[in-house]
């Protein structure tokens, strides 16, 4: 016992222990090193075998996108508009064919049939963004419509006195 008292209050650990730590630390590097590298080929894997996102700016965890807009010299419509123009171009055979099937569909009505266009734009806008975001045009987007407009009225008719009553 007065030997473990002994090495313990020396400054010098003994030689086995040092080989020990050593050769612990080394195969839990390697293991972690390992696992990394077996995690990051699984999510290339999984990545791949999804379907392919739009090319886009790089954004940061949390704030997005933000950064190229806060620490840009330019104006914020003009950095805005050159982000538009590097990586618009990408989209723009969705934009085509859904403005193409608008016209088509205007074209379409009896001549000085009555038009609504609101209801169209709003219709062509959600199929881009859809096709934008997913790749393709919801199935169920006319059963989705009336319910997200009931939504945006209900949400639309909200007031601070609601809240508040006592600030009327």
């Amino acid at each position: 016992m007065e030997q473990v008292y002994e090495i313990l209050l020396s400054n010098k650990p003994p030689l086995p222990l040092i080989i020990i730590l050593i050769t612990i630390l080394i195969i839990l590097f390697s293991t972690i090193y390992i696992l990394k590298k077996q995690n990051k080929k699984q999510s290339n894997k999984n990545r791949a075998s999804s379907f392919p996102l739009p090319p886009g700016p790089w954004k940061l965890p949390i704030i997005g996108n933000i950064h190229q807009l806060a620490f840009s010299s330019a104006l914020i419509h003009r950095r805005l508009a050159e982000l538009a123009e590097q990586y618009g171009p990408s989209l723009r055979p969705i934009r085509d064919e859904e403005i193409g099937k608008l016209v088509k569909l205007i074209g379409g009505e009896p001549a000085g049939g009555a038009v609504n266009l609101h209801q169209l734009l709003v219709a062509v806008g959600n199929a881009m963004t859809s096709r934008t975001a997913f790749g393709k045009v919801r199935e169920l987007e006319s059963s989705f419509l009336p319910v997200a407009r009931q939504i945006l009225r209900a949400v639309g008719g909200f007031n601070i006195g609601d809240i508040f009553p006592s600030n009327r």
